[in-house]
C-alpha cells in the first residue's frame, strides 16, 4: 500500500508504520497526560469529552486501514477521524477559556492538532493503496 508521505520515507507496511496513525497516537497521550491532572469535575467532564476526542482520531485512522482495500471506506474513516479531531480544537478552546490550560498548552497542542487533521485531509484527498477496490462493499 501507498500512504502520502515525505521523500525518503519508506513504504507503508502496516497501521503504525503510518505517520498520521503515529502522530494522532502522540496527540491522544499528551491530552491523556493534560486532561488527568485537572480537577475533578473537569477531569470527568469537559476532560473526558477531550480524552473520547483524542482517542478517536487514531481508532478511526486504524480502522479504516483495517478497510484500507477499499477505498471509500479507508476515507469514510479517516472523514470520521478529522471530525474528532475538529471536535477537540473546539473542547482545547474551552479548555483555555475556562484556564484548565494555559495559554502556551493550548497553542502547543493545538497547532499539533491542526497539523495533524491537516494531514488527515491530505491523506482522504491522495489516497490510492496497491490492489484498491474502488467501490465499497
Amino acid at each position: 500500500m501507498s500512504e502520502v508521505r515525505g521523500q525518503n520515507e519508506e513504504p507503508v507496511r502496516s497501521l503504525k508504520s503510518l505517520r498520521v496513525y503515529r502522530m494522532a497516537i502522540e496527540l491522544a497521550i499528551e491530552i491523556q497526560q493534560i486532561t488527568l491532572k485537572f480537577l475533578q469535575f473537569a477531569r470527568n467532564e469537559l476532560g473526558r469529552q477531550m480524552r473520547l476526542s483524542a482517542e478517536s482520531v487514531p481508532a478511526n485512522i486504524a480502522e479504516g486501514y483495517g478497510r484500507s482495500r477499499y477505498v471509500a471506506d479507508f476515507k469514510r474513516f479517516l472523514v470520521n477521524a478529522l471530525g474528532s479531531c475538529t471536535e477537540l480544537g473546539c473542547q482545547l478552546e474551552l479548555a483555555a477559556s475556562y484556564e484548565y490550560i494555559s495559554k502556551d498548552v493550548y497553542v502547543a497542542l493545538d497547532g499539533k492538532r491542526e497539523h495533524l487533521g491537516r494531514s488527515v485531509h491530505v491523506m482522504i484527498e491522495k489516497w490510492k493503496p496497491m490492489g484498491a477496490v474502488v467501490a465499497s462493499k
